[in-house]
């Protein structure tokens, strides 16, 4: 690939945690930034995709080979903030497969954020990813974005709880629970589960077969 700067390759992985959209970042030990939060960054190497630098980034930490990623956008920042080319790629992870995560590195260490409380945040990051989340709101609306964050068993609570954070507003409980039911996109697994009120919340799973690709 030819640059005249190199070219740093972004990941934002974000996975859904009781309802709560989180993002991965790491903790860097080492100046500049030492004590300040990070995404997973590495630079592409010739002849290399952005997805496969990714894959790389994401094998690292989770030491899993395949993931669901799309390429988002470009940044160009003034020198004084970098000296190279940078891109981002969104990854998104469910629960399962967030429990494989390696907990520290040699130069950080790992933890998931909600996406409403981030710490402070190293170089351009912290504006690229509330960039990315702008992007992610939408994204979410899509049943096929939504079937990788949940691939088994959820509660409709839960899902009302993570377009509650992400629209930063209140819905109806009653409403939301009788739209999700008629658009014909949840199966009942039969299963219950308790939740913080302490009784039982029902189960579910998303169809097979959906003819639809947005909620909203």
């Amino acid at each position: 690939m030819n640059t005249k700067f190199p070219i740093q390759n972004l990941s934002i992985v974000f996975t859904v945690d009781k309802g709560k959209l989180k993002v991965l970042l790491l903790k860097r030990k080492e100046d500049p930034y030492k004590g300040y939060w990070v995404m997973p960054t590495k630079f592409l190497e010739k002849e290399e995709t952005f997805f496969e630098n990714t894959q790389k980034i994401i094998f690292d930490f989770f030491k899993i080979e395949h993931i669901f990623m799309e390429s988002w956008k470009a940044f160009s920042f003034p020198m004084e903030q970098q000296r190279y080319l940078q891109t981002t790629v969104i990854c998104y992870m469910d629960e399962a497969t967030r429990e494989y995560m390696t907990k520290e590195t040699e130069n950080y260490e790992l933890e998931w954020f909600d996406v409403q409380s981030l710490p402070k945040m190293a170089f351009n990051h912290e504006e690229i990813l509330l960039d990315a989340l702008s992007y992610v709101r939408i994204e979410l609306n899509h049943i096929s974005v939504l079937k990788v964050l949940y691939p088994s068993d959820f509660t409709i609570p839960e899902l009302q709880t993570l377009y509650e954070q992400m629209n930063e507003t209140t819905m109806d409980r009653r409403n939301f629970r009788k739209k999700m039911l008629s658009l014909d996109i949840l199966e009942d697994t039969l299963e219950t589960t308790m939740v913080s009120t302490g009784r039982p919340a029902k189960l579910y799973k998303f169809k097979e077969e959906i003819s639809i690709d947005k909620i909203f």
